[in-house]
């Protein structure tokens, strides 16, 4: 860990304001799953290189490893609507379509929400 300079930070009670941007998740194979907790998306907008505005949704997420995202199609984003940020989601690519006129495949998608088994009462 790098030596901290300044002020005593121990002096301190800290409110984190801005975290690291998340590491990517990518979904290239049928199968890929990734399974964390469910913060919410976020609209990136961007003036693409022929001066065109621009815009995609990115999924946030934490896991055990630090936060995560992945850029939302369609399917995605319509998926996690109705999901409340800290909800703890499963998402696996199940298929590819092809689809009439577009370059590549649809990306289809199994989304499951969880419900902690630390929870539940044991009988």
């Amino acid at each position: 860990m790098a030596d901290s300079v300044g002020l005593n930070p121990s002096d301190f009670e800290w409110e984190t304001v801005h975290e690291e941007a998340a590491d990517q998740i990518v979904f290239d194979t049928i199968d890929d799953e990734y399974t964390g907790e469910y913060l919410g998306s976020e609209v990136i907008t961007f003036t693409d290189k022929k001066g065109e505005d621009q815009s995609f949704t990115q999924l946030r997420f934490r896991d055990n490893e630090g936060l995560k995202g992945t850029n939302a199609g369609y399917e995605l984003r319509e998926a996690f609507k109705n999901i409340p940020p800290h909800t703890v989601t499963r998402i696996r690519l199940v298929k590819l379509v092809k689809i009439t006129g577009q370059e590549s495949p649809m990306k289809s998608f199994r989304v499951d929400t969880a419900k902690s088994r630390a929870n539940q009462k044991k009988g």
